[in-house]
């Protein structure tokens, strides 16, 4: 997917000016973050400034190497003569303390290392926001109260995000009574795009079972007790639908009883005048 920025790379160039006297640049981490940094670094004037290096502890990353360039091991990293460089890390925070860990148990001074979620991608401007909500929240109308609720907290998030580092800070429960909480699911960090998940009160979905049946519903107990009681009056209306129908257009109308209602018992013989004859009683 490509970029989607209107300055592609100047995030990037203002933060490679203050590093203009280096001469490698260390990309520690081949994964996806790796991608987006990537995107940035080939659209920049900053590519013609530094060279290069990949760094992985993943062998197949290591055998495959990454768009063109090449990835060498850690124990590589080590031997390797370095001068006027700095390190990028491409990782999950979590990823991230680990290998800086690890850089700074192997001389690499720590005002060489760079977070790249913090360093660089957060500074981007956030192009594209997705809210993902219950399915039961869309099937409501617009003037229901409790998607107009919805629509003017999700307003109210829009309002205050610009870059992607307002994405990250976005966290806990908005003043609702409708919404329990609401969470950034994903930060697509080559496009701008963010991924919001919003978790509504369940005592809601019930409530809005009970307005849609008419039947009062606080609970999974009830939901199944009032789907058995609506699924057999639905199969007994079935038998009577045709007769219904005519009945709205003829004023009048026959209900046939179903194969289960019919019972036939044994034949007996009923005598009229000097005639025997056989029959079944239903």
């Amino acid at each position: 997917m490509s970029m989607k920025w209107k300055h592609k790379g100047r995030e990037f160039e203002s933060i490679g000016y203050q590093l203009k006297d280096k001469k490698t640049m260390i990309i520690y981490g081949a994964g996806d973050y790796a991608e987006d940094i990537l995107n940035v670094y080939e659209g920049s004037e900053c590519k013609d400034s530094w060279k290069l290096w990949l760094v992985d502890r993943d062998e197949k990353k290591q055998q495959e190497g990454k768009r063109g360039y090449r990835v060498m091991s850690p124990e590589e990293l080590w031997k390797k003569e370095k001068e006027n460089y700095f390190v990028v890390i491409c990782a999950t925070p979590s990823g991230a303390a680990e290998i800086k860990k690890g850089l700074l148990e192997h001389e690499i001074k720590e005002e060489d290392i760079y977070r790249i979620l913090e360093a660089v991608l957060y500074e981007f401007p956030i192009s594209e926001v997705q809210f993902y909500i219950p399915k039961w929240v869309e099937m409501l109308p617009v003037t229901h109260k409790i998607k107009q609720d919805l629509l003017e907290h999700i307003q109210k998030i829009l309002e205050h995000l610009e870059e992607i580092r307002d994405a990250a800070a976005l966290t806990g429960r908005p003043e609702s009574p409708y919404i329990k909480d609401w969470y950034v699911e994903q930060i697509q960090m080559d496009t701008g795009c963010v991924i919001i998940q919003i978790h509504m009160y369940e005592k809601y979905y019930y409530e809005m079972l009970s307005e849609m049946t008419g039947t009062t519903i606080t609970g999974q107990y009830d939901l199944i007790k009032t789907m058995q009681k609506l699924s057999i009056l639905k199969n007994e209306y079935e038998n009577v639908e045709d007769a219904f129908t005519a009945v709205r257009m003829k004023g009048y109308g026959v209900v046939s009883p179903t194969k289960e209602e019919i019972v036939l018992d044994e034949p007996e013989i009923i005598r009229q005048g000097k005639k025997n004859i056989t029959g079944i009683q239903r």
